[in-house]
């Protein structure tokens, strides 16, 4: 059996549908109070903290195998406590998006099909965790798809 390796595009695609979602979520609650001036601040000052953190990140990796994980990478260099409060904040930010993304997914479903909003969540939860039960190709053509259209 011929071992298939993961599709570049695909992956991209699974990044940018997490981005532009959480952006999407996320932009108008975080900039409703405030003016534009200082929505535009905001996202210039989380643009150039996330291009900054990228290439510290890029840095580190410049060093390792490509296959390593950024866990090994943060245990390596920063220690075990360091690591291990890093695990956490990343499975904190991981809830919280899944949290946003059900629960406006399940409003969303509520006005559609009429359902109880945590009943529409459950359907949302139950239905697209089917695709990743299934496998993780089928995440990433369901990205490409999402992404291109």
């Amino acid at each position: 059996m011929m071992k298939k390796n993961p599709s570049l595009i695909g992956g991209a695609c699974i990044i940018a549908s997490v981005c532009v979602g959480a952006g999407m979520l996320g932009l108008p609650s975080a900039g409703a109070g405030a003016w534009t001036v200082w929505s535009m601040l905001a996202i210039a000052i989380t643009m150039i903290v996330m291009t900054i953190s990228g290439w510290m990140l890029l840095e580190a990796f410049r060093h390792y195998d490509l296959k390593v994980s950024f866990d090994t990478v943060t245990k390596d260099l920063l220690g075990n406590k360091v690591n291990l409060l890093n695990n956490i904040t990343v499975y904190f930010v991981g809830g919280i998006l899944l949290y946003a993304y059900i629960t406006s997914s399940g409003l969303i479903l509520q006005d559609v099909l009429g359902l109880n909003a945590k009943v529409a969540s459950a359907l949302f939860v139950l239905i697209f965790s089917a695709f990743v039960w299934h496998s993780t190709r089928a995440v990433d053509r369901i990205s490409v798809v999402l992404i291109a259209s």
